[in-house]
C-alpha cells in the first residue's frame, strides 16, 4: 500500500497548525481526546493538512494517517516534515469498505471537500485489510463516505474496541447513506454514541 509520496509546495506554512489553540474544531478535539484514554495506535482517515494528525500525534505513540487528495497530501507530507514528527505514517488512499479505485472530486472553494467519486486514479483500501495492530482511536472525516470506511473496518472496531469521532455533516445522502443506517452498523458493533459536538460525533465501546 505504502508509495512514495509527493514532494510538498515550498509555500505552505504549518504555523496555523501546530498549536492545539488553533485547531480546526477544537473543541470536538479536546471532547475527543477526554474519551480517548488509551494512547497507543490513532487512525487519521481524511488526514486532509495535518491538523488533526499533528495533534494526534503529540498524544498518541503512533499515527496512522490516510489522505486521498494529492494535492491536501502535499501538503500533509510537509507539515508532517516541519514539525519533525516520528511517529507518523502517511499513505495515500481513500478509505472504503473494499478494496479498488475511485476518483476525488474537488470540494468547491474549500480544499477540506474533496470526496470520492466513480473513477480511477486514487486507491481505495479498508482499513481492515491494511491495519493488523490493535487501535485506540478512529477520527473519520471523508466527506460522507463515513459509512463505508466503518464498513471495511468492522472487524478492527471488534477487536480493538477504539474510540470513535466521525463527521457526520450531511454530505452522505450523494452516497445514498441514512443516518439510521450509519447508526444501526455502530450498534451493532456495540458502539455507543456519547456526545455531539457540532457536526462531529463521538462514539465510544459498550
Amino acid at each position: 500500500m505504502a508509495e512514495e509520496l509527493p514532494k510538498a509546495p515550498d509555500k505552505q506554512s504549518n504555523d496555523k497548525i501546530k498549536l492545539e489553540g488553533g485547531i480546526h474544531k477544537r473543541d470536538v478535539f479536546i471532547a475527543a481526546m477526554n474519551r480517548a484514554q488509551k494512547r497507543g495506535v490513532a487512525v487519521d482517515v481524511g488526514a486532509h493538512v495535518g491538523t488533526w494528525t499533528i495533534n494526534l500525534a503529540d498524544r498518541f505513540k503512533k499515527v496512522i494517517a490516510f489522505e486521498p487528495d494529492r494535492v491536501n497530501l502535499s501538503y500533509l507530507c510537509n507539515n508532517i516534515k516541519k514539525a519533525n514528527l516520528k511517529n507518523v505514517d502517511i499513505y495515500h488512499a481513500a478509505i472504503g469498505s473494499k478494496e479498488g479505485e475511485c476518483k476525488i472530486t474537488d470540494g468547491e472553494n474549500n480544499s477540506g471537500q474533496s470526496h470520492v467519486t466513480q473513477g480511477k486514479g486514487t486507491p481505495v483500501y479498508a482499513l481492515d485489510d491494511v491495519i493488523e495492530e490493535k487501535i485506540d482511536f478512529l477520527k473519520v472525516d471523508a466527506q460522507g463516505f463515513e459509512f463505508f470506511v466503518l464498513m471495511g473496518a468492522r472487524r478492527i472496531i471488534s477487536d480493538s474496541r477504539p474510540v470513535i469521532c466521525l463527521d457526520w455533516s450531511g454530505h452522505a445522502e450523494r452516497y445514498g447513506i441514512s443516518y439510521q443506517r450509519l447508526e444501526i452498523l455502530l450498534k451493532a458493533l456495540k458502539m455507543q454514541h456519547v456526545q455531539t459536538v457540532k457536526t462531529n460525533e463521538i462514539w465510544v465501546p459498550i
